[in-house]
């Protein structure tokens, strides 16, 4: 018998493994927070918070909640949306509400203070060691063992969990890419508005977020991609003429774009929600939103696990996800194997608002039609059939 038992063990305290925490907690079941790291922590991540993150967050915490979340993150609120093609002009538009940039070390702290301040536990500095998956038992490096009901993993990109499973990432379409990211003063370098560049980087994509006194600059690489990150991140620097690039140092973290394992679950009782079960949206990075989705959906799982089991109910769930990201990664490929189109496309998108409305402020169950653009979607996809057989 483990020292420590709760009805859920969340292993990883980002947005969603506090999103899964504070659903249990409001719907009355005791869960328990585990992540290695020690809060406030750096995390490397634009920190895009759309408006359907906002109100994704607002439906777990109430208004007075994400208020106060997002005073603690000083939130910054952008009007405009800009898409470039290399680092020209295409696309730019003011969406129906405004975008929200978060501060991801303030931003995650602030959600963890809010799982304790409903009466959740919390455990840092502790790595987890092994899970014992038949007895429903996590043991940490220094020999703290927590035993569960339910295991939720929302430990990232590159999860320990997954590893424990044996599954070693073999069910994943691909590997996970390489994002690199700097935060420069913006006397060294701002940008007016949210900003997608697309044919700076082979097959991927780079941006710069506006965020307070700091410019966030970063670029994704793919890892079916050969080329040298370090010094195209560079030039991509010296194109936007930002000063004194040598003093930014390069950081690196690993996203899941395109790579979500065929099931987010093991077994009944262990499931995998946010970037643990690649749920990041290839097009534009955004995660934010997926993992409180899913964190709380995962939560409602397992809640509602004596009417349906909870695998499956999840599974049920993240399905909705699928066709979101799906139709996200043809548009990515669309704009980045068109070439020269890829200007041609973006413009015909620029007409139509919706095109950008469905990436940054439509929830899942409201997706809006495409109008015209669909008929691009629908000549890629044949395309590709007639391609592939």
């Amino acid at each position: 018998m483990s020292a420590l038992n709760f009805e859920t063990v969340i292993v990883g305290a980002g947005p969603a493994g506090c999103a899964c925490a504070l659903e249990l907690l409001r719907l009355g079941h005791s869960c328990c927070i585990v992540d290695k790291r020690t809060f406030p922590r750096d995390k490397l991540c634009g920190g895009l918070f759309t408006d359907k993150a906002s109100k994704a967050l607002e439906g777990i915490v109430g208004t007075a909640g994400l208020a106060r979340i997002l005073k603690e993150s000083q939130c910054v609120q952008e009007s405009r949306f800009v898409l470039c093609n290399g680092t020209k002009e295409i696309v730019s538009c003011n969406p129906e509400r405004h975008i929200r940039l978060v501060d991801r070390r303030r931003f995650d702290k602030a959600l963890l203070d809010a799982v304790v301040l409903e009466g959740g536990m919390v455990i840092t500095g502790e790595e987890i060691a092994s899970v014992d998956f038949d007895a429903r038992c996590i043991k940490s490096r220094s020999g703290l063992e927590i035993g569960y009901d339910y295991l939720v993993a929302a430990d990232g990109a590159l999860s320990t969990v997954r590893r424990l499973t044996g599954d070693n990432r073999k069910k994943h379409h691909r590997q996970p890419s390489l994002c690199l990211e700097i935060n420069v003063d913006v006397k060294d370098y701002s940008c007016d508005g949210v900003c997608i560049y697309f044919g700076i980087v082979p097959k991927s994509y780079a941006w710069t977020f506006p965020k307070g006194d700091k410019t966030c600059i970063g670029l994704v690489k793919l890892p079916d991609t050969d080329f040298d990150v370090n010094s195209t991140f560079r030039k991509f620097l010296e194109e936007l003429h930002v000063n004194n690039i040598d003093s930014y140092p390069f950081k690196g973290a690993m996203i899941p774009i395109d790579c979500c394992p065929k099931r987010p679950v093991y077994g009944e009782h262990v499931l995998f929600v946010g970037d643990a079960a690649g749920l990041v949206q290839s097009l534009t990075g955004e995660g934010i939103y997926y993992a409180i989705s899913s964190g709380r959906d995962a939560a409602d799982s397992i809640v509602g696990a004596s009417s349906m089991r909870p695998d499956v109910r999840y599974v049920h769930h993240i399905s909705r996800y699928r066709h979101m990201m799906h139709l996200a990664s043809v548009y990515q490929r669309m704009l980045l194997e068109w070439g020269a189109g890829t200007e041609f496309l973006l413009k015909h998108a620029s007409s139509h608002p919706n095109f950008i409305r469905h990436f940054y402020d439509t929830q899942i169950d409201q997706e809006p039609t495409l109008g015209p653009v669909s008929l691009f979607t629908r000549w890629y996809l044949d395309k590709l059939k007639k391609r592939h057989g």
